[in-house]
């Protein structure tokens, strides 16, 4: 067995190749423990609505709610909050994203050399995501201000 051995290995490989895979892996996981979750939550509403039906009483329209809607309304408040505390994070990180793409673009160091088209590429797309960000959160701010009706 020489050294470098486990270097050829199939899954070394698959891993080094393909490690970003990892992300969206768990993204997807993420939302499947959600779901799982909000089905739980949705059959343990049923069996207490299933418990007032058996007993001949109304349940409460909240519980009907929990069914319908399961956590809409808490979801959005909670992002709102959210988004009114860390809605500037996106813009400013793709803000700096976008400089520091146009800067390896106008000064490239020794491994860039003639990829600037790239670079300029790049950092127009990050341009855009800053201010995509930025119109997203002054439309929600004034989403805000508007009285439900």
């Amino acid at each position: 067995m020489g050294p470098d051995m486990g270097m050829n290995h199939d899954f070394y490989w698959l891993f080094s190749s393909f490690w970003w895979l990892l992300f969206p892996l768990g993204w997807a996981i993420g939302q499947l423990l959600k779901s799982w979750m909000r089905h739980k939550r949705a059959q343990a509403a049923l069996e207490v609505i299933q418990s007032y039906a058996s007993q001949g009483k109304e349940p409460p329209p909240e519980l009907i709610a929990v069914l319908r809607q399961p956590e809409q309304a808490e979801e959005r408040a909670q992002a709102r909050k959210n988004y009114q505390h860390y809605g500037w994070i996106p813009i400013f990180l793709f803000g700096a994203l976008a400089l520091g793409f146009a800067m390896m673009a106008v000064f490239p160091f020794e491994g860039l050399r003639g990829k600037s088209v790239a670079l300029i590429f790049v950092a127009i797309i990050m341009t855009g995501l800053c201010l995509g960000n930025l119109v997203a959160m002054q439309a929600r701010k004034n989403q805000d201000r508007i009285p439900p009706p």
